[in-house]
Order: structure tokens, then sequence, then C-alpha cells
């Protein structure tokens, strides 16, 4: 069985409001930063995330363009299952 590569850590959490954690690519040069908010909206909730630090090397920078699309993916997915 392959082992798990640890890709992160939660930096703060703050219920029901955010969640911040790293995130570094295994192949990455370095750890990215996630923030996810969550506001209230009606019998809804709002759902904002921003993905930051890019800039950690050339290779990360070039990738951070692709991410927006990724994040649409993604958050497509759990509203789909909501």
């Amino acid at each position: 069985m392959a082992r798990s590569r640890l890709v992160g850590h939660v930096t703060a959490c703050e219920p029901p409001r955010r969640i911040v954690f790293t995130w570094e690519d295994p192949d990455g040069e370095g750890a990215t930063e996630v923030e996810v908010r969550f506001a209230a909206e009606g019998n809804a909730t709002r759902v904002e995330v921003e993905h930051r630090g890019w800039e950690v090397g050339p290779k990360a920078t070039a990738a951070g363009k692709s991410y927006d699309r990724g994040w649409d993916f993604v958050l497509g997915k759990y509203t789909a299952a909501a």
C-alpha cells in the first residue's frame, strides 16, 4: 500500500465562518494558502474560495493560472451533491 504524503496544514479554523489551510502540490515548489469563507444567504450558503501564494516559484505561478477553473470544478461537485 502506498503511503500518503502530507500536503497541508490547517492554520485557522473559525466555525462557521472560515477555514484556512496550506496546500502543496506534491510536485510543487512550496506551499500555497487556501481560505474558504462561508456566509448565510437566505436559505443557502455562499462559499468563497481564495487560493493565494502562487509566487513560491515559476512552476507554481504558471499552475496558479489554471486553478481558478479547478476550484469551479470542485465546488460544482459539492453543489451537485448538496
